[in-house]
């Protein structure tokens, strides 16, 4: 109910089209990631669906599902047995093999799902999406790592500055050595893996436009971000 709420003020509603299938794609996505967290398994399948349907690349969090099932499937296994739990993973991929068939059987649903994407992307000639596949393709795109920690790390920096004796400690005891090398790899992945979408150059609407004109389209501010970068990472372990 509260998402409901949230999804149906007035003043976020309108935002929702707006932003295409942003909004539902998201919602469905958490609830996908609900239900696999309590163990519903149709429940999850529906939702997977749904999300798929409103953006293709949610087949990884159908993906997610299932291996998360198995795992918790597996350790109740082991339970009943009365093995270590800390068993390696040559153990895990044997248990999935020998009980493959009751497995998939289990989460029928979920396996559905992933058969019927797969049949879609070779009738799609290897696309993964339904619309322009000249504007939607495959890229390794390290640098939304970036993006996120950056856009985590300002919703977050209030507590930074609530525990700053923390904070100072943290990184008054980093190896300068260690963030020397971090921060060559960060400006490594800024210069090598950082895709500029074409709709981002095309659409002066959307907030990105601006932020890729004024800052990631210069190349001293471009790379300057790279200590922001990793201050924002850092800050994920304090």
């Amino acid at each position: 109910m509260k998402s409901i709420e949230l999804a149906t003020f007035p003043l976020l509603f309108y935002y929702h089209f707006f932003y295409y299938t942003d909004s539902i794609s998201t919602y469905f996505t958490l609830l996908l990631y609900e239900a696999t967290i309590r163990l519903k398994h149709k429940k999850s399948a529906l939702y997977g669906i749904i999300a798929v349907l409103m953006r293709q690349t949610n087949i990884i969090y159908v993906l997610w599902s299932l291996i998360y099932f198995s795992i918790r499937q597996y350790r109740a296994y082991m339970s009943k047995k009365q093995h270590d739990l800390t068993d390696t993973y040559r153990v895990f991929i044997h248990y999935i093999i020998t009980h493959l068939h009751t497995l998939m059987y289990k989460f029928k649903y979920h396996m559905m799902i992933l058969v019927l994407f797969l049949y879609f992307v070779i009738e799609n000639q290897g696309s993964l999406v339904l619309g322009d596949k000249l504007a939607h393709k495959l890229s390794l795109h390290l640098m939304q790592n970036g993006y996120f920690l950056l856009f985590f790390f300002g919703f977050t920096s209030i507590h930074s500055l609530f525990h700053f004796n923390v904070v100072f400690k943290y990184f008054k005891q980093l190896n300068k050595w260690m963030v020397l090398i971090q921060l060559i790899v960060v400006i490594f992945v800024i210069h090598s893996f950082t895709v500029i979408h074409p709709y981002i150059l095309a659409d002066n609407r959307h907030l990105t436009f601006y932020f890729y004109k004024d800052i990631l389209s210069i190349n001293v501010l471009k790379y300057t971000l790279s200590l922001a970068y990793l201050i924002a990472f850092h800050s994920l372990k304090y």
